[in-house]
Formats: C-alpha cells, structure tokens, sequence
C-alpha cells in the first residue's frame, strides 16, 4: 500500500500502542496505519467481541428463556437445516420468494444469500446455545486507517460476513442522556473540517422507521437504535435498547459512511427469547478489492427529500462527504 504521508517512528510506535491496549477482536487481529498524520484514535476506545451490558437498568431474558432446534449437523448436507419445515429457529424465517419454502441464509462457504442481500430481510440463525454450528464469525483481516476508516486486506465475495457492530447495551433514556451530554461537548468544541464522513447529527427522537426499514437506525455518535421489532408481536421489553459504540465496539466503528457503499447492514437474530438484541452485521453487497475502504450507508437508503442549504442549515444536518455520483448531499436527512 502506497504511503501517502512519512510520519515519525514514534508515531508508528504510539499507533501499535493503542491497538495493544484497546485489545482483542473477534476476528483476526486488526491492524493499524496512518500514513496521512500524526493524529491517533480516541485513547479511551476498547474493543469487545459482543454487546457489553453497562446500564443497570436493561434486564434480558436468562439462558432458560432461550430455544433453539433440534437439528443435527449432519442434517442438511451439512449446510443447514432449510428443509426442515419444523425448525423452530426458522419458524419466522422469510421464505423463499421462488419456492415459498423455508430456507437457511447461507451457503455451503458461509456466504448470504442473493435472495437475502438483496431483499434485506431479517437473517434467522440458529440459536449458539443449541449443537447445530451457528452462522459464520468475522474472518475478515482488517485494516484501520486512521482517520480515513476501514479497509479489507484481502478480497471478499458478495455476501461475505465483514464485520458486526458491537458497542454498549443501553436504554432509550440513558443514550438519550449520553447523546445530550456528546452534543453538548461537541458544541463547545467543534471538530476541525475533516475528510471524513463521521456522522454529527442524530436523527429526531420523534422519528420512527417506517415498516420497510430492514435494519436499524443508525443515530449520532456511534449509536444504534435497535428498533426493527418494535411493532412485533414477541416484542415485550419495555424500552428500545440501543448500541452504543463509542468507546466500547468492534472494528465496524471505525467504518465511514457513504450513499453508496460496498457493504450493507443486515438484522441477524440467532435468539428467539432476545430477539430485541439483535445483531448488526455488515456483510458485503458486491466484490470488494483488496485494500478498499470498508463503507456502509448509515441510513440504510431510508432516506427524506433532497433540500437545499439554507432547509439544512436551519434543520441542522450535516453535508455528506462521501463524493459518490449518488451522494444524497446530506447526512440525517
């Protein structure tokens, strides 16, 4: 990879620092460059390899609430149990839009589904308390370019597993709170201009997805609203949960935003007694290069109407700068 910048040895020292105190992923061992400046990332960021409960008020349903089929994993060719009508993790599976059968999203490489990428439905797996082997983990040998976001050191197949995003399990009202106090911050201390498309404007609390969004909202400062089953008949927490993945996540963090990006967002539930936790998985939605930035569309194409500066500046939305052909112009529209 081409240098674009010659910094200090001791920066490069510094950046192998934080990668060793920020810890462990789930997949391979991330690596870090900055081949730009000498700026380094947020010195109190950790990564962790699932969510991290830190709000004393989410209480989730124990191991006993939990179920799962009895499939075997010679069932299915080995690949799943999709002809088992009986499967009680598929019982809220979409079925196939050409057979109207039940079937189980991945192939025999643990890649997704045309048929799933492509109409964004729900991923139903199987639950990893239970025998049969779940759906593929992060493999994926990533690289941090700070401050430039996420790059893949190696190809990837669509539909390949990427990333999934990790953060802390709050609330509604607790990262209501911390959003406000991050606002709050931020209006004090305006970031400089950067490249960058980092989101900086949440989307209005009063605002509810509409019954064609797929995935989830992703809201300012690294959160994510896990709202996709809000209107569902097992839905029975009392408040939405959300992600927040600020200083506690996983390399999806670090990835930009764009109006056009190689990488999509998909609902992956794998436990039925949870099925409000849900995971968040970016998974490839075309070829990708090696060594090409990792991006996914923060708003998942839920988008409003186009407007002008003076409608954003009064609203105030922050101008996209992911320099797409398709660039919607705008960010939290």
């Amino acid at each position: 990879m081409p240098a674009e910048y010659s910094y200090h040895p001791d920066h490069h020292s510094k950046l192998q620092e934080w990668l060793k105190s920020a810890g462990p992923t789930l997949g391979p061992p991330i690596t870090l460059t900055n081949n730009i400046d000498e700026t380094l990332p947020p010195s109190d960021f950790g990564f962790i390899s699932t969510y991290m409960l830190s709000d004393d008020t989410v209480e989730l349903p124990g191991p006993e609430f939990q179920s799962g089929c009895d499939c075997k994993p010679n069932m299915g060719h080995f690949v799943g149990c999709e002809y088992l009508e009986l499967c009680s993790c598929l019982a809220d599976a979409t079925r196939s839009r050409k057979t109207n059968k039940l079937f189980w999203p991945y192939n025999y490489k643990g890649i997704l589904k045309d048929e799933i990428l492509e109409s964004r439905d729900v991923v139903y797996e199987c639950n990893p308390l239970y025998p049969f082997p779940s759906a593929p983990t992060p493999s994926i040998r990533l690289t941090f370019l700070s401050p430039k976001g996420l790059r893949t050191r190696e190809p990837l197949q669509k539909g390949q597993l990427i990333e999934v995003y990790h953060g802390e399990l709050v609330s509604e009202p607790e990262a209501q709170r911390r959003e406000n106090l991050r606002n709050q911050a931020s209006s004090q201390h305006p970031p400089s201009t950067s490249t960058t498309s980092t989101p900086s404007r949440p989307i209005p609390s009063n605002t509810q997805p509409s019954s064609s969004t797929t995935t989830t909202t992703r809201r300012k400062n690294f959160l994510f609203s896990l709202d996709k089953f809000q209107t569902h008949p097992h839905f029975h927490t009392p408040s939405m949960l959300v992600v927040d993945g600020e200083k506690f996540g996983s390399p999806a963090r670090f990835a930009n935003h764009s109006c056009e990006p190689n990488a999509r967002q998909v609902v992956v539930v794998n436990q039925m007694g949870n099925m409000y936790v849900y995971k968040i998985a970016l998974f490839a939605r075309r070829e990708i290069g090696a060594w090409e930035e990792v991006t996914f569309d923060y708003l998942d194409g839920e988008v409003g109407g186009e407007g002008g500066d003076e409608e954003a500046m009064r609203e105030g939305r922050e101008r996209c700068l992911c320099a797409e052909r398709g660039c919607r112009g705008w960010l939290w529209e």
